[in-house]
């Protein structure tokens, strides 16, 4: 268990310095919109895709992800100047399925999502306006 945890954790700073290089080499560039590419993790035998999202003074980018029914994690990089975020992840059609505290300059991740088809929005409490919405469709 200790090794599939360092290993995981390897990964996920690996995804989240690529995910932060290559925000800071298309600053020039225009926001995507929707994301649908994916990395793939392995760990033992199961497979899981990570979502990975840059939050920086304009909001997330990608602005949106669309993903069919299944597990996954979300990689949240912050990229903000605000000490302290709290971000929140809400069912549009219900309440919130999650909460996170996350500090300026940190990378956090939400494992094992296994979010019922429909839509959500993750956003920062203490700014509303940065937003990223998930839509999840059936396979």
């Amino acid at each position: 268990m200790k090794y599939r945890t360092l290993a995981f954790a390897f990964v996920l700073v690996c995804l989240l310095t690529t995910a932060a290089l290559l925000h800071h080499n298309s600053l020039a560039s225009s926001r995507s919109a929707v994301k649908n590419d994916r990395a793939v993790i392995a760990v033992d035998d199961s497979q899981v895709e990570v979502e990975v999202l840059t939050l920086d003074r304009r909001g997330f980018e990608p602005g949106e992800i669309r993903r069919p029914l299944g597990r996954f994690m979300l990689a949240i990089s912050n990229h903000t100047e605000d000490q302290q975020l709290t971000l929140e992840l809400n069912r549009l059609a219900g309440g919130r399925i999650h909460a996170v505290n996350m500090a300026r300059g940190r990378a956090r991740s939400l494992e094992d999502l296994d979010l019922p088809v429909g839509e959500y929005l993750l956003t920062a409490t203490n700014h509303p306006e940065w937003s990223c919405r998930i839509v999840i469709s059936p396979r």
